[in-house]
């Protein structure tokens, strides 16, 4: 063979080669891409501070949320702040926005993180029973609030979201049930259009008492036992100089009758 075909078939080698190494670098480029946006389909993070293991315990969470609970579905977000509304109407207006959940089961759960405010929240769909936020409030109070409140934000995630996933399963359990009841009811059939998920007016932090609210009934208490005291105390001093006074007349009359 001559130097100039060696050269040729040499220099297609290299080109097939390189395209090769192209091809392998461009398929773990989408792979990658692909990775990072299943780790943020159900984690929004405008803050930037939840990172990739964190995410991916919610992704499996709700993988099998997902397949085995009817659509059912936990959503992180975390926002810098929220603004002039309060945590609870903020949480709820996000919940509605972004439609979180089955539209049609409204069985959608958003846990909300204020980083400014250092406050977080929970709301679900209607498709729950009210007796769902109970449960979650004791575990966000058990598991959540103390590794929140000190900032270490993945840490609370990683403690909760077992406990929350285990909650929210209970619970879709029982709407399950209840479904199939109502659905072995015959009923005459209505072509309705999809809803929008939409979360529940109720507040969390009435299942679990506030500080404040604590130290309130403490001071009540406290005052309500003083007050008894002073009557107790008020009352033995009446007797007593009552009783006095009954001995001083009748120490007088036997004085006057021995006369």
């Amino acid at each position: 063979m001559s130097e100039g075909h060696k050269g040729s078939g040499l220099t297609v080698l290299l080109i097939i080669g390189a395209l090769i190494v192209a091809f392998i670098m461009n398929f773990h480029a989408k792979d990658k891409t692909q990775s990072s946006n299943d780790l943020d389909k159900y984690v929004k993070d405008e803050v930037g501070i939840i990172d990739d293991a964190t995410k991916e315990q919610v992704l499996r969470l709700n993988k099998e949320l997902k397949k085995n609970y009817d659509g059912t579905e936990l959503f992180v977000a975390v926002v810098q702040n929220h603004g002039r509304d309060t945590i609870k109407l903020f949480t709820k207006n996000y919940f509605n926005t972004h439609q979180i959940g089955d539209s049609d089961n409204q069985n959608g759960v958003l846990l909300l993180m204020s980083i400014d405010e250092n406050e977080s929240y929970i709301t679900f769909g209607s498709g729950f029973e009210y007796t769902l936020a109970g449960d979650l409030a004791v575990s966000e109070y058990e598991n959540f609030e103390s590794e929140f409140k000190a900032k270490r934000y993945n840490e609370a995630l990683q403690k909760a979201l077992p406990e929350y996933g285990s909650i929210i399963k209970q619970h879709a359990e029982k709407w399950r049930e209840k479904t199939i009841t109502k659905e072995a009811t015959p009923t005459p059939k209505q072509e309705k259009e999809p809803k929008p998920t939409k979360s529940p007016d109720f507040n969390i932090e009435d299942y679990v008492m506030p500080e404040k609210a604590i130290s309130l009934v403490a001071s009540g208490i406290g005052a309500i036992i003083r007050a008894v005291f002073k009557l107790i105390a008020g009352l033995f001093s009446s007797v007593l100089i009552g009783l006095i006074v009954v001995i001083i007349i009748i120490r007088a009359i036997v004085k006057s009758a021995k006369k």
